[in-house]
């Protein structure tokens, strides 16, 4: 009996030491489907796949063909409504199987879906003299043609994937601009409508120093003006605009403010930017204020250590109100990181109009 018990002790004493065998973790498989191919065959693939891991998806090496139509990779789904799986892509394992359907064009009709991408922001493009908008048509296969309506005109030379509208010919007011395209015996076709409106634009480079004399610079402490002209670094010329030295737990900004025109609204503030701080803990700030909403409103907050960045802002700070733009640099009263200091340049300021009054 002694001995009985000295085994099972031992079985015990093994089984802690070793550990409890675990379960080996679920894996799944790809299968790929002809989905109606009339000649060749569906590549394999043997893997067992856990979830989460990159799978790369097989070319069509077996050669699969249907008559009358065109291989066009693979889809989740036998009616191509599902998701597209081009040859050689990654994507990751779900956890579950997967089943890859070939996905079959029909020859000579192919299916076309245009969508327009254009540079505007809520529908409203400052366009005048001196600007232009560019708007792209992106077709889901290559097409043979494109045509281009501008307000239901022709665009006589206009023939490629994109279309460059000059501000110059264009009255103010809402417009409409048309792509129609064409593969073969299909065709397709999207539009937009924008809008061309009066602007005032105000442009700060720091290049030329009287440039300064429209800033206001002031600190928390009321002991600094720590911003100031340089030729250290800057986006584009030589000068740019940098914080400079300050205290701990201080913060220097630089600042424009005024009044809104008469039948204008502060649209757009546009600036590049830079900083080498520590991370989290000395910042930079872009803020605006408005008088009429009494509110401050925080757009840009960024630290550690970036190169140039570009950054554009929508105020909508209506006539008559006092606005200020406010970039500032923040430090706390430890640690620091870099050349602790923010730069900014190439700022523009710009105040819309439209046909009729305001927005």
């Amino acid at each position: 009996m002694k001995h009985f018990s000295l085994v099972i002790l031992g079985l015990i004493l093994l089984l802690l030491y070793t550990g409890c065998p675990t379960e080996p973790p679920m894996t799944y498989s790809i299968t790929y489907h002809a989905n109606g191919a009339t000649g060749g065959s569906v590549p394999t693939d043997t893997g067992s796949y856990q979830a989460g891991s990159q799978v790369t998806v097989k070319t069509n090496y077996g050669n699969l063909v249907k008559t009358g139509f065109t291989f066009s990779g693979w889809n989740s789904a036998a009616n191509g409504s599902g998701t597209d799986y081009a040859e050689s892509s990654t994507f990751s394992m779900p956890a579950a199987n997967v089943v890859l359907y070939a996905k079959w064009q029909s020859d000579g009709q192919a299916y076309i879906q245009a969508n327009l991408t254009v540079n505007l922001t809520d529908y409203v493009s400052l366009l005048g003299d001196d600007k232009s908008m560019t708007v792209k048509a992106n077709a889901n296969t290559t097409v043979d043609s494109y045509a281009w309506y501008l307000d239901g005109v022709l665009q006589v030379g206009e023939t490629s994937a994109t279309c460059t509208i000059d501000g110059s010919v264009l009255g103010l007011g809402h417009h409409h601009i048309a792509v129609f395209v064409a593969k073969g015996n299909s065709y397709s076709s999207a539009s937009i409508s924008f809008e061309v409106v009066e602007f005032l634009s105000f442009s700060y480079d720091f290049e030329d120093s009287a440039e300064w004399d429209d800033f206001f610079l002031y600190s928390i402490s009321g002991t600094a003006e720590d911003w100031d002209r340089t030729n250290a670094t800057a986006h584009t010329g030589s000068y740019s605009a940098v914080s400079g030295s300050i205290d701990p737990n201080d913060a220097v900004f630089l600042e424009l403010y005024g009044s809104v025109p008469a039948d204008y609204m502060l649209y757009e503030v546009s600036f590049w930017y830079k900083v080498s701080s520590e991370l989290d803990y000395d910042t930079f700030t872009f803020e605006t204020y408005d008088d009429y909403r009494d509110d401050w409103i925080t757009w840009v907050i960024d630290s550690g250590h970036t190169d140039w960045k570009y950054s554009t802002v929508y105020p909508e700070i209506y006539e008559f109100s006092d606005y200020c733009l406010d970039w500032g640099y923040s430090i706390d009263e430890n640690w620091s990181s870099g050349e602790d200091c923010a730069w900014v340049d190439d700022i523009t300021v710009t105040f819309i109009k439209r046909e009729g009054g305001l927005l």
